[in-house]
């Protein structure tokens, strides 16, 4: 046997390597299949605070088309980074499709001002968390008519830091320009920062237990709202409500304690 036949020809081990990897990796459509779930559970999120001019359909074609970017631009990064990717990714996606339908109204977000002004004068007498009972009777509402307000607001409790804040007449600015550049912290602003996350933390600790119950489900176990109504037998809708309430409560004590010198 000649030389030339004796040895079966070996491709360079950079070559090899190459070829090892790219033969192991998942393709994009068996990505797509593995996390369209997760996706889909982003979707389903949004659901009860779509309003009634905005399909369901079109937001899973907009997250759909989200995750297909995503997965070509990612599909090296090791599975819990790419989650956390897709998540971000999504959700994003459909704020940016929600902004750009002017989902929440000037006359929506003026309620939903005046609603945070009322929690802020309430907790400032009552040196504590205000409860719904206090809440609606503060706004001059009957039980109806504030669940029915809660309903109107549920779109501005997602909040997209491209959209405008309103600040009454004359032109306002976006939540870009309250949030300060993160490669560029001064001690000062690291301290604050960080005394408002306690004092945040401490307000929700004070928070009715249903409320917190519902936050930590939400936000932390990623439940649906459907999910945590059929843990507490109440409907979807009694859990958005809590939820819209918890979520303007705490802005309104964020935006207090910011305004406190």
């Amino acid at each position: 046997m000649s030389p030339e036949t004796s040895k079966p020809a070996v491709p360079p081990k950079g070559a090899a390597r190459a070829y090892a990897r790219s033969s192991a990796r998942p393709s994009i459509s068996d990505l797509a299949v593995k996390y369209l779930p997760l996706v889909q559970k982003v979707v389903l999120r949004f659901k009860s605070y779509l309003p009634s001019q905005i399909e369901f359909d079109d937001l899973q074609s907009v997250a759909l088309e989200a995750m297909m970017q995503c997965l070509q631009r990612y599909a090296e990064k090791p599975d819990i980074e790419l989650q956390r990717i897709l998540k971000h990714r999504t959700r994003g996606a459909i704020l940016d499709e929600l902004r750009k339908r002017d989902w929440a109204s000037r006359g929506v977000r003026l309620k939903a001002r005046n609603f945070e002004k009322a929690v802020q004068e309430l907790e400032q007498e009552l040196g504590r968390p205000a409860v719904e009972e206090e809440i609606r009777k503060k706004l001059e509402l009957t039980r109806p008519e504030y669940h029915k307000l809660l309903g109107e607001l549920r779109p501005v409790t997602f909040l997209d830091l491209d959209g405008e804040i309103d600040q009454g007449e004359g032109e306002g600015s976006n939540w870009y320009d309250r949030i300060d550049d993160p490669t560029q912290p001064t001690i000062q602003d690291t301290l604050q920062r960080r005394e408002l996350s306690e004092r945040l933390a401490d307000h929700i600790e004070a928070l009715p237990k249903i409320q917190k119950q519902v936050m930590t489900m939400y936000y932390f176990e990623e439940m649906r709202l459907a999910e945590i109504a059929q843990v507490f037998g109440l409907t979807e809708s009694r859990i958005c409500q809590i939820h819209t309430q918890t979520i303007l409560s705490l802005r309104a004590f964020a935006m207090r304690e910011e305004q406190t010198p």
